[in-house]
């Protein structure tokens, strides 16, 4: 199992840098430029399909190995499935705030609206960090 926990630790190191990726281009906005959207449309296509068909279920079968293990301890873990859940929602829109500005649909002179709406990849990838919680203690 330390294998797996490995692999999701390297798993969250690369989520990270990928944010840290669409962070800098969404910051554009505060000099009123308009961000690499093919770079930013490649990073949410990537939130929208890696994490549930490869990582997610990673995690649930280490809380699931730590239910039967230690139940008290995984009880510590949290609600992964809707941390997942919350975070995918907020994902879809983040990638329909920039599908919007990408068609021209929700260009206002205020360019500072845009980046408060699509400024928020950390929460909208990866929930609360509850898989944070997972990797480091099972």
């Amino acid at each position: 199992m330390s294998y797996v926990i490995e692999v999701l630790r390297q798993e969250h190191c690369n989520i990270e840098k990928l944010l840290r990726v669409l962070e800098r281009e969404l910051s554009v906005f505060d000099r009123g430029d308009r961000p690499d959207y093919e770079v930013v449309l490649a990073v949410i296509n990537y939130f929208k399909e890696y994490p549930d068909s490869c990582h997610h279920p990673k995690e649930d079968m280490i809380v699931e190995k730590l239910k039967a293990r230690d139940p008290v301890r995984a009880a510590t873990v949290g609600d992964l499935e809707t941390e997942h859940r919350e975070g995918a929602k907020r994902l879809r829109q983040v990638a329909l705030a920039v599908e919007r500005v990408l068609s021209d649909q929700d260009l206002l002179p205020d360019r500072g609206r845009h980046r408060s709406r699509l400024h928020q990849p950390r929460a909208a990838a990866h929930g609360n960090g509850g898989a944070h919680r997972v990797s480091s203690r099972a």
